[in-house]
This record gives C-alpha cells, sequence and structure tokens, in this order.
C-alpha cells in the first residue's frame, strides 16, 4: 500500500517550493508516518487528560487522538495547521482529521489532509501532514506522508474527491458493515473514507479506529481496506496500523 510520490509532483513541489522558499524543520527530530503492515510498536500505558480529549501516549513520544478528532475539537492543532499553511505555496491542504501530537522543543502534530497540487487540473492526494510548531508559537510543515497518490499507478488506489463520512457512501458503508459485522479480535470504528480502486469489483479504503477486543486494550488508527465483489459480497482484506514517526522518501532524505 506504500505509495511513493511521482516524479511530475516531486517537480511541481520542487518549482513550488523554489519560489516560496524551502520546507525546514525547526527541531532536530523529523516527524512522519509510515503505513506499516508490520505490528504498532509497544506502546505505554500512560494516559492523560486535557480539555481537547483523551490521549494515549505511544512509544516515540506520540500521544494518539483517542476523543473528537476533528480539527474544529482540537483547538491547538488547528491553529497550529492555520499559521503553518497560511502562506504555503505548491500544495492546497483541506485538513480532515488529528490523529497525534508528539511534545518537543515545542508540539508536533500529525494531521490526516486532502491535499491538491496548485496547477490545472491536480488529482486529490491523501496524506498524513506534519506540522512543528515551536515554544514562541512559530509553526512550519515539516514532512509528509503519501497515503493515496495523485495518479492510479497500475490500477491504484484514486482519492476520494467528495463527501469523506462513511454515512454518505453508500454502496462504502454497506460493503464496510457486511465485511464487519462477524469480526472478531478487533472492533473497527470508521473514520473517513479516504478513496477506491476498481477492480472484479470495488476496493474501499477507510481510516478506523482500532481496538482490541482485551481488557484495557489502547485504541490505535488502522487503514482498512475492504473489497465487494460483483454481487456486493465484502470482506476486508487489509489492515495496515499506521505508525507515526516515518515520512515519504526524498532525495535529500535519501543522502
Amino acid at each position: 500500500m506504500k505509495k511513493i510520490i511521482t516524479a511530475a509532483m516531486a517537480l511541481v513541489l520542487a518549482a513550488s517550493m523554489t519560489a516560496c522558499g524551502s520546507i525546514e524543520s525547526s527541531s532536530d527530530i523529523r516527524p512522519g508516518a509510515n503505513v506499516s503492515d508490520e505490528t504498532v510498536p509497544e506502546k505505554t500505558t500512560e494516559i492523560t487528560e486535557n480539555k481537547e480529549g483523551t490521549m494515549i501516549r505511544l512509544a516515540g513520544g506520540w500521544s494518539a487522538v483517542t476523543g473528537d478528532t476533528s480539527l474544529s475539537a482540537n483547538a491547538a492543532a488547528k491553529s497550529a495547521f492555520e499559521k503553518a499553511t497560511e502562506a504555503f505555496c505548491g500544495m492546497e491542504y483541506e485538513p480532515i482529521v488529528v490523529l497525534a501530537t508528539q511534545v518537543v522543543a515545542g508540539t508536533n502534530y500529525c494531521i490526516l489532509c486532502r491535499g491538491r497540487a496548485t496547477v490545472p487540473d491536480a488529482q486529490p492526494v491523501i496524506q498524513l501532514v506534519y506540522i512543528y510548531e515551536n515554544l514562541q508559537g512559530k509553526a512550519e510543515l515539516t514532512n509528509t506522508k503519501t497515503i493515496i497518490d495523485s495518479e492510479m499507478l497500475d490500477g491504484g488506489f484514486a482519492a476520494n474527491s467528495g463527501d469523506l463520512k462513511l454515512e454518505n457512501n453508500a454502496d462504502v458503508k454497506a460493503a464496510f458493515e457486511k465485511a464487519t459485522q462477524a469480526m472478531t479480535g478487533a472492533e473497527l470504528e470508521p473514520v473517513v473514507y479516504l478513496g477506491s480502486q476498481v477492480v472484479a469489483g470495488s476496493n474501499y479504503l477507510v481510516l478506523c479506529k482500532q481496538t482490541a477486543t482485551v481488557p484495557d486494550a489502547e485504541p490505535g488508527f488502522a487503514l482498512v481496506t475492504v473489497y465487494s465483489d460483483l454481487e456486493k459480497n465484502a470482506s476486508i482484506i487489509d489492515i495496515r496500523d499506521i505508525v507515526f514517526g516515518e515520512y515519504d522518501i526524498t532525495e535529500e532524505n535519501e543522502d
């Protein structure tokens, strides 16, 4: 499921950053996330409360949002996002949900966004966007992780360009409910519908909160792929945990 930014998109962003100034991190920590098949790193049991909801502290210092994930319900993340993107060039970002925070010399935020390059006829992408806000309140976009790219390479997923709510996408909602009705071992709570892939039927990608059905289980976020065949039978074919702390590969990062 791992997507690499296309050469065309890279050239667009490179040109835009040349005109508007490059993106540089204000700390030595390079935040990011990876959509991985591997097991989520062991989590601690530290749970904290704040006015914006319960946060579960994960390994690596990241705290997953377990309450309301909307930007409006997370005022600090909303303020940082708006400051970081108000003069940002090359891409326009629509925030979808706030997934996690990390306290450093300031705060890192991981926000799931739908983005679109500022060029004619650009197709949307789905990305994890990393915002850093320092102790003086200055915020900047530091890294991204692409979940769905803007081009359907090799018949890949296309980003949802319409309503992201599952309840407003009847076919996706029906397939998800049918695929999870007899599921055991974990509970999946759909958050947003991210995109689709045409096969012999359809694959649907849904961001979910995932909680193992064991005592005191800590919730996390996962990308769930639901397959719906031509007869409307549905099943889950992939569940990939979102692991915070990695980001898209670039030439700079490879050096």
